[in-house]
Parts: C-alpha cells; sequence; structure tokens
C-alpha cells in the first residue's frame, strides 16, 4: 500500500530573508481556493524577521509544519528536505518571492487527475519586478492553447526546437516519481527543477496549463540571474548540465542535446544581461561575449549601435545573440506567434 495520499496536496516553502514578499507569497498559498492538505515551510537561517512573521501568519493554520535552519542550507537542499518529508501524491513548490493565482490548485489537480500517466503539471507563468507589476510571460513558446496532456514521444520532439517550456513555481509533481529521481540535483543549481521536469517529461508525460496562475520575481540577484550574469558560474553550469545528461539513458534525450542545451543557456544568459544593461560599454560586451563564449568581433558595428536609443541596442544586441546561438528552430517560432 503507498504510503502517499491519492489526491492530496503538500506545498514545499522555503524561505531566506524575504519578509518582505511574504504576505503576497505564503499568504496567496494559505488562502488557496483549494486548500493545500499539508504545507511545509523552511526557513533556511534568515538574518531578517521572517521567522516571526511566518509564525505570526500560521498560527491559525494547523496543516502547516514549520522547520527553522540553524544555518543555510540553501535552496535545493531546503526542497529537497521537504519532499523526503511529503505523503500526499502530489507535491508543489514556490520560492518565497514569488506568488500563486488563488486558483492555481483548483485548476491544476484536476487536470493531474484526468491524467494518471503524467508525471507532473506546469504552465505559463508571469515575470514581475519587485514592486508586484507584471513585466512578461513565459513561456516564450507556448506548448497549447487550453490544458492539456504532453506525450513523451512529443515531449522529444518538440526538445529538438525549442525549450523552457516547463517552469517550476508552477509545478505540480507526483511526489513518488520525483522521488524515484532522488528529488533535485543539488549540483544544478537554478536548473535543478527545470532537468527533473524534463527527465519526467521524457520518461512519462506531461500536463500543461496555459494560463498564468503564478509569478516569479525577477529582482537581479535571483538565483538564475546569478547564475546567467557570472561567468564561472554560468561555464560551471553548463558543464555540469553537460555531465548529468551524459549519465543518462542514452536514448532519452533528443540527439545532440547537450549542446542544444549549452546554447540555450548561453542565449538564456545573454538574455538577461541585455535585458538588465543599461548601457553597451566595454564591460557589457566583454561580459555578453563571455555568455556566448565567442571573441568580441565586429567592433564598427557595436559603436555604430552606441549612437542608437537604447531600446534600438537592446533589439539590435538579441537579434545578434540569436544567430549567434541559434537556440530554437524557425518552426517553433512561427507555431509560438501562430497560438499567441
Amino acid at each position: 500500500m503507498s504510503k502517499f495520499t491519492k489526491g492530496a496536496v503538500t506545498v514545499v516553502f522555503p524561505n531566506y530573508n524575504h519578509a518582505k514578499f511574504l504576505q503576497e507569497s505564503l499568504g496567496n498559498i494559505l488562502k488557496q481556493r483549494r486548500p493545500a492538505d499539508k504545507i511545509i515551510l523552511f526557513d533556511d537561517a534568515s538574518t531578517d524577521n521572517s521567522v516571526s512573521v511566518i509564525q505570526e501568519m500560521i498560527k491559525n493554520h494547523d496543516n502547516v509544519t514549520f522547520i527553522v535552519h540553524e544555518k543555510n542550507k540553501g535552496c535545493v537542499a531546503s526542497l529537497n528536505e521537504g519532499l523526503q518529508l511529503v505523503e500526499t501524491e502530489y507535491v508543489t513548490f514556490l520560492g518565497a518571492d514569488d506568488r500563486l493565482d488563488l486558483q492555481f490548485l483548483e485548476k491544476c489537480l484536476p487536470l493531474l487527475d484526468a491524467h494518471p500517466e503524467a508525471g507532473f503539471c506546469s504552465g505559463a507563468c508571469s515575470i514581475i519586478d519587485g514592486n508586484g507589476n507584471v513585466t512578461g510571460r513565459r513561456p516564450v513558446f507556448p506548448l497549447a492553447m487550453k490544458p492539456a496532456f504532453i506525450s513523451k514521444e512529443k515531449v522529444k520532439s518538440i526538445l529538438k526546437t525549442m525549450d523552457n517550456f516547463f517552469w517550476g513555481n508552477t509545478a505540480i509533481y507526483r511526489a513518488e516519481h520525483l522521488l524515484q529521481l532522488n528529488g533535485f540535483n543539488q549540483d544544478l543549481h537554478s536548473l535543478s527543477d527545470g532537468m527533473a521536469m524534463r527527465v519526467l517529461a521524457l520518461k512519462q508525460g506531461a500536463c500543461y496549463m496555459p494560463e498564468s496562475l503564478a509569478a516569479w520575481r525577477f529582482l537581479g540577484n535571483n538565483m538564475s540571474v546569478v547564475n546567467a550574469t557570472e561567468h564561472e558560474k554560468l561555464e560551471s553550469l553548463i558543464a555540469k548540465a553537460n555531465a548529468f545528461i551524459a549519465t543518462q539513458d542514452k536514448t532519452l534525450f533528443p540527439k545532440n542535446y547537450a549542446k542544444l542545451l549549452e546554447n540555450r543557456m548561453r542565449f538564456g544568459a545573454a538574455r538577461v544581461q541585455i535585458a538588465m544593461a543599461k548601457q553597451f560599454g566595454k564591460t557589457e560586451l566583454m561580459q555578453l561575449h563571455q555568455a556566448l563564449n565567442t571573441p568580441i568581433k565586429c567592433q564598427h558595428m557595436f559603436r555604430a549601435l552606441s549612437n542608437l536609443p537604447l531600446r534600438m541596442q537592446k533589439f539590435f544586441m538579441m537579434a545578434y545573440v540569436f544567430l549567434k546561438t541559434r537556440p530554437f528552430g524557425m518552426f517553433a517560432m512561427m507555431r509560438a506567434f501562430a497560438l499567441r
């Protein structure tokens, strides 16, 4: 008999120094229209007033377990610690600076119930700034315009031309399947959940929810942003991703996927750098080419661009980066625009 309570869901919520966002992030978890059966909170040795804020917020909620770390363990370690405590069929993970729509569980769980073969459900995600204003949406390439199950064969085919269509803060996993992967690989840092979702989707297929039911807060110091903007960390993460793919069954990922993923990671890192740039001087160009792992060329072109408004500079820079990395197939881009 399985230890996992069928149809029930646990929310695992790690926090580190995000007291100012807790009313929005934890608050929306506590107010879900379909309440979570269990909530496991971690404070990872915060130095702000997070602990007192959380204690006040959960005092009337008996479905909450609150664990305070004396020493900082890191986000991925906290996620895995929480996963080991899960006794429900489903589990989802949310960062303390992100937020969920109040209908998140209510809308996503029935889709998983309808497709027991799926390893998880994930979907669209809004990008918000520090004040909660929506500044964008992911994925860039939606998989479908209505809730759907994507078979493992289709996932493998799609990965040949596009990527990053599953987002960690919109994912609800079947806990048993995630545990079979030994949870999230800590060596992969910000890529740990993304790689786990790729493996599960390639092994079992996944459900996709096109409606944006969660928001990822872009603060500039997010773990994924740091890995994108610091050269040594980006190169280390690419090497670890390649090593992880090499340990999997050779038939699991599409052919040459390690190189495809590297190009996409470099494109993503360059895109973040361009989005954050206030100008494009020598330092910015050096960082950009470090992300692309290419020597700086076309100096005359970059000098000409410097005379344009910043928005136009960013447009041409993105075109240059796309041509250098070719992260997505033209068919995928045409399909994305058609779906919009």
